[in-house]
């Protein structure tokens, strides 16, 4: 009879001591948790768990940015991390953009543009190439990113070295010609070329405005290429859209002398570099985004 009173008190007073227990311990445990683990503290949020630059949502998102943002990726004005496409293309890729690169090449060579032309009417090829695929992606979420490619095209006798960056729309970013035994021609200034709306990717029928600026200016260059240090001519073209009127599209043009620009606008340095020698001769047309240079 006792051991049962015994078991019975037993039972009674246990959940009472582990509630008393509970509430003198379970705070300071918990306070203890919290310091040791820093749950309280706010951490970044992994680059990964955002949108990849491979999702499908990324993808979409980089099809609708205009030329001119893909850019100002590629050229750095727009914060982006670049990769060097390892395996992420094939040889018909490659092949593809080759032909792509002559034929954009052609059209310049035609405006009197550039002095040598990749395309004959015998279909022949006297040009090895290389290829190689770079991929531009913005640094904040890695959502957005612009793909181009780095083309070097060389004679079978070494006498002509030609170095080209384009996007994979077409726009020439930079095409140098390092030429050992052909004259360069008369090449027309890019002024001309600009006003007869030829051969630049970029000229369309958008009102447009050219800036004219000191040949030694300082311009930024990409990654992959380096400006030559003397250039010919610099501009810098001014784009605006179909609603601009010709008197405002001139203001904003020439309100670049004092460091101002507006979004509504597109704005390229583009230059031009002839170099003659006795023995060789070179050549360098470029496009890049115009940033404000300090």
């Amino acid at each position: 009879m006792k051991k049962n009173k015994a078991f019975k008190f037993i039972m009674y007073i246990l959940p009472v001591l582990f509630v008393l227990f509970g509430g003198l311990y379970l705070p300071g445990l918990l306070i203890n948790y919290y310091a040791q683990n820093k749950v309280d503290v706010l951490n970044d949020v992994p680059i990964e768990n955002y949108i990849g630059k491979n999702s499908s949502i990324s993808t979409m998102a980089s099809l609708q940015l205009t030329e001119y943002e893909r850019m100002r990726l590629i050229s750095n004005s727009w914060d982006g991390d670049c990769t060097r496409e390892s395996s992420n293309f094939s040889s018909a890729d490659a092949f593809s953009m080759v032909k792509l690169t002559k034929e954009k090449l052609h059209e310049y060579y035609k405006s009197s543009l550039y002095p040598v032309s990749f395309i004959s009417e015998e279909g022949d090829d006297w040009y090895s190439y290389e290829a190689q695929r770079f991929c531009s992606t913005d640094t904040t979420f890695k959502t957005f990113s612009a793909y181009y490619w780095l083309i070097k095209l060389t004679k079978y006798d070494s006498s002509e070295n030609h170095t080209v960056l384009i996007t994979e729309n077409g726009t020439i970013l930079y095409a140098a010609c390092d030429n050992s035994l052909a004259s360069l021609g008369n090449r027309k200034s890019i002024v001309d070329v600009i006003n007869k709306y030829k051969a630049l990717n970029i000229i369309d029928k958008r009102p447009n405005s050219i800036v004219p600026v000191p040949d030694d200016t300082r311009i930024p260059s990409y990654r992959e290429v380096a400006f030559p240090e003397k250039k010919t001519s610099v501009n810098v073209i001014v784009i605006g859209d179909d609603k601009i009127t010709n008197k405002d599209l001139l203001d904003y043009s020439y309100s670049l002398h004092s460091g101002s620009t507006s979004k509504s606008f597109e704005y390229y340095y583009v230059f031009q570099t002839i170099d003659y020698s006795m023995f060789s001769s070179k050549y360098a047309i470029g496009l890049i985004p115009y940033e404000v240079m300090d």
